[in-house]
């Protein structure tokens, strides 16, 4: 890993799991746990619920795909965060941004 200098997008995604593993679990936000009656458990944060036993990656059981796909979702909101910022610095247009921007 880069001591000093930027960090690709794996070497921020080892950062962020190694920062992520220190945190105690007292420290970890409380969840609500609820069961439906078909016993599907779901673990909610507020308005989010997260589904227990369904994470899997290649069909099989994998838990750690909560993690995986949080860290990047980090990474993809970090990249999200960067644009609005030059957005936003630009009046909000894109006249001279030299973005490649499809028409939906």
């Amino acid at each position: 890993m880069s001591e000093n200098g930027p960090l690709t997008a794996r070497e921020a995604q080892d950062a962020i799991r190694a920062i992520l593993a220190r945190i105690p679990d007292a420290a970890l936000p409380p969840l609500r746990i609820e069961q439906d009656s078909d016993g599907t458990v779901i673990a909610w944060n507020g308005d989010t619920g997260r589904y227990l036993g369904s994470a899997k990656r290649r069909g099989r059981r994998e838990p750690d795909v909560n993690r995986s796909g949080g860290i990047w979702d980090a990474i993809e909101r970090e990249a999200v965060a960067r644009l609005d910022e030059q957005f936003h610095a630009n009046g909000d247009s894109l006249d001279g941004l030299g973005w490649e921007v499809r028409q939906r």
